[in-house]
């Protein structure tokens, strides 16, 4: 009896949910049409730019097969890791992203025009990755940002006259749009100015952050498997493991908000095993003695699957914490050097930008939830708009449940 009555609020809730949904959207549809967002009531648009789609062959599946091997041969062999006497980028060529694959790549037309073009042949395909940022001359630097570069090419200068200068620990702090990726490309084009490019690795926990600094996820560089819940190392992924951090003096995480203060010891201990013939003690430094440089805003991106407790920067409970997590949290405490970037770059507007600073903080204000209620659709207050000009009349629509 009671699962039967559990059945029907179940079924009640969700026709309940339905309804609400289809009256917001008729109410969002009406406040856009009032708002003069489209153009007349039963008008369209054109979802199609350029090419179009068109129904697969057994020779597209032929190629995207070949495409796809050739692209993984192709990662296995910029990740083995040998990097010796090697001056290597911390990405390929443009033909490497483009699977060394030559015409392999598809067309796309128009449904309609299926019957008529099934046996056109492939054209160049325009690959859609995540761009890298690129770095920029460092005169022209903000100063908090040039404070970063001068610390890092420094400490490259004394290291390459062989001073043998203490390793840096450094936390470079910032909300987002302060510089922080714009930082680590133009340091990285001073290494590669000096020759130096073999010496420096750059990471981050998740592969979007990774690549727009031309760099590897923290999993690749430390050679963790997925499966392997208790960080159990072949002696083959060992060795492979020092090939790869043979020339390597200078780690740079970006990110740094999503890593856990036990994965951050993981890491520490699995370069320390990596740089096992670079001397050294291996109980007091961390990282084996190489240089660190981790940045990041904690307000922006939280942990990974982990209790906000492994955070960096919660305080060490020694009753709670793993022996990891106060191996990490000790870790952390090493990286004195600290510099908070402060100036925004792509945020002009005064007014929102004060909202996002105390939106990062969780502290709005009165003012900015009404700043936010002038640009909602139907607000009495709402700020008037031109949706036929520019920029507006090129903006993506983006609407929930195929409101529109």
């Amino acid at each position: 009896m009671f699962g039967d009555n559990s059945m029907e609020m179940d079924e009640d809730v969700e026709r309940e949910m339905v309804l609400t949904m289809m009256v917001e959207e008729d109410h969002e549809q009406t406040q856009s049409k009032d708002a003069k967002v489209f153009v007349d009531e039963d008008g369209g648009w054109d979802v199609t730019k350029g090419d179009k789609v068109r129904i697969g062959t057994v020779e597209d599946f032929q190629l995207l097969e070949e495409w796809r091997r050739q692209m993984q041969n192709n990662v296995n062999i910029y990740n083995q890791g040998d990097t010796s006497g090697m001056d290597i980028p911390s990405i390929p060529n443009e033909n490497w992203l483009a699977g060394d694959c030559g015409e392999i790549s598809a067309r796309v037309i128009p449904l309609s025009e299926c019957s008529n073009n099934m046996q056109t042949t492939s054209q160049t395909l325009t690959m859609s990755f995540e761009q890298a940022l690129s770095s920029i001359n460092p005169s022209i630097l903000k100063d908090d940002q040039y404070h970063v570069y001068d610390i890092v090419t420094w400490h490259l200068e004394e290291t390459l006259a062989r001073h043998n200068p203490c390793p840096l620990r450094v936390i470079v702090h910032g909300e987002g749009s302060t510089g922080k990726s714009k930082v680590i490309q133009t340091v990285t084009q001073e290494f590669v100015c000096r020759g130096a490019r073999y010496m420096m690795l750059k990471s981050a926990y998740m592969g979007v952050a990774a690549s727009l600094i031309e760099g590897k996820t923290t999993h690749t560089i430390a050679m963790i498997g997925h499966g392997n819940r208790n960080n159990l190392l072949s002696n083959e992924t060992k060795q492979k493991l020092e090939n790869f951090w043979r020339n390597y003096e200078y780690l740079i995480i970006d990110e740094i908000s999503m890593i856990s203060k036990s994965f951050f010891a993981l890491l520490s201990q699995i370069i320390t095993m990596a740089k096992v013939k670079r001397g050294g003690d291996v109980e007091a430094d961390s990282f084996r003695g190489i240089s660190v440089i981790i940045c990041g805003d904690f307000h922006q991106f939280p942990l990974v699957a982990m209790r906000s407790s492994e955070a960096l920067y919660f305080p060490q409970n020694l009753e709670k914490d793993s022996a990891d997590a106060l191996l990490g949290r000790a870790i952390y405490e090493e990286f004195t050097m600290v510099v908070i970037l402060k100036e925004q770059i792509r945020c002009t507007d005064p007014e929102w930008y004060d909202f996002l600073h105390h939106l990062c903080f969780g502290c709005v204000q009165a003012p900015h939830v009404e700043m936010l209620r002038t640009l909602v659709l139907g607000n009495i207050n709402a700020i008037e708009t031109d949706f036929l000009s520019a920029p507006w009349e090129d903006a993506s629509l983006i609407t929930p449940h195929h409101a529109v």
